[in-house]
């Protein structure tokens, strides 16, 4: 593994700002938000900017200055080469258009029992038999192999995969499973899953569940980033998908997930550099407790495509796109997080301004002050010295 010198990167970064200070270091600080990001350390200060190492790399690093900064994770050398680091965060290769990412980490996240499991059996399932994505219906899912790693209920699992017909199929590879061995952050076994990427090349590899395969802590950036960065690269290397499922915090009860607001990155649990590696994020939630309708969207992603939703049975039954409006928006707290998510989706806007509007809206201050903390939205100082609203990344 070559590493990375991060203090010789800092120092010419210092080198070709202009002109070279520390004010305009801490400005490259507050342009990365704190989505995560590339971490540059060098006597005494840090910086986290993402596209900072990638324009080093292409020897442009002043262009940065004065524009909206694109947010990746901190890489403590988990990238083989910096070279990684530029193709990992460059260009998309899709398994299911807008949706999954090859090459990549992919995350699926909800609350227990809300269909995560079997959201992702369901595309298995039409790999198997060829039949298209769930959107859009003109998209075939391709015929290949998968590997899925099951480290939570796998009694469970196989009686799920066998209620939906995906079992038997010897295109989907199951690791042995072994008590205190099938863990991601142990490195023999990623080495026994490289030798089933070797010699399957499947085209996803899932992880069912993230909390159940590691005895890390998931608030800690590092040591997340020191966990999953080696199988970021992984699929990078070989070409695949790296689906993790996992949770959101846990709420004080499963019937209470229902009634609350519609889940963000911020709630994803653990470190934020979780979503900051992945570069898709799909959100899988029930939000009305009248039905057993659930919703599934890409929270992160290039293109956000038109949000789903399926009833769990036998099978999944898609629905189709949600119509914006209905189950939980309805609500004043989903029609306020509606209205700012689309008032702040062009551009930050003061928050002077954003509260004249919402209350022209009939939007009470309590209710908007609601919408903001539901959506992560942060509050930024503007160079002209006025707080804005920002959605997050």
């Amino acid at each position: 593994m070559q590493e990375i010198d991060w203090i010789a990167i800092t120092e010419r970064l210092k080198e070709e700002l202009t002109p070279p200070n520390y004010e305009q270091l801490k400005t490259l600080k507050y342009l990365s938000s704190s989505n995560g990001a590339i971490l540059l350390q060098g006597k005494g200060y840090q910086v986290k900017a993402a596209e900072l190492l990638r324009t080093v790399i292409e020897g442009a690093a002043s262009h940065v200055i004065g524009r909206k900064v694109q947010v990746v994770l901190a890489l403590e050398g988990g990238f083989y080469t910096p070279q990684d680091i530029v193709e990992y965060y460059g260009s998309f290769e899709y398994l299911w258009e807008d949706w999954v990412v090859s090459k990549a980490l992919n995350l699926v996240c909800g609350y227990p029992g809300h269909g995560k499991t079997s959201f992702m059996l369901d595309l298995c399932l039409r790999m198997k038999e060829g039949e298209p994505w769930p959107w859009p219906k003109d998209g075939k899912a391709p015929a290949g192999k998968v590997i899925w790693m099951i480290t939570e209920d796998p009694l469970g699992w196989h009686k799920r995969a066998d209620e939906m017909g995906l079992l038997p199929n010897p295109d989907l590879i199951l690791p042995e499973i072994e008590p205190d061995l099938t863990r991601i952050d142990k490195p023999d076994f990623r080495g026994r899953v490289e030798d089933l990427v070797t010699q399957h090349r499947p085209l996803m590899v899932i992880l069912d569940s993230l909390t159940g395969g590691h005895a890390q802590k998931e608030i800690s950036a590092r040591e997340m980033r020191w966990m999953l960065t080696p199988w970021a690269t992984m699929a990078l290397r070989y070409g695949f998908a790296f689906v993790v499922c996992h949770h959101f915090r846990k709420p004080p009860s499963l019937e209470k997930a229902k009634k609350l607001p519609k889940p963000n990155l911020f709630s994803v649990r653990g470190s934020i550099d979780l979503t900051a590696l992945a570069r898709s994020v799909i959100q899988v939630w029930e939000p009305n407790e009248d039905e057993d309708k659930v919703r599934v969207w890409v929270e992160k992603g290039k293109i956000k495509p038109p949000e789903l939703s399926f009833i769990l049975d036998d099978r999944l039954i898609w629905q189709g796109p949600v119509a914006e409006g209905s189950d939980s928006y309805e609500t004043k707290l989903g029609a306020a997080m509606d209205w700012l998510r689309k008032t702040l989706k062009a551009k930050p806007l003061p928050a002077k301004e954003v509260h004249g509007a919402a209350e022209k809206e009939g939007i009470s201050p309590r209710t908007l002050k609601r919408a903001k903390q539901a959506l992560g939205i942060n509050s930024e100082k503007s160079q002209e010295g006025h707080w804005v609203w920002v959605l997050p990344k």
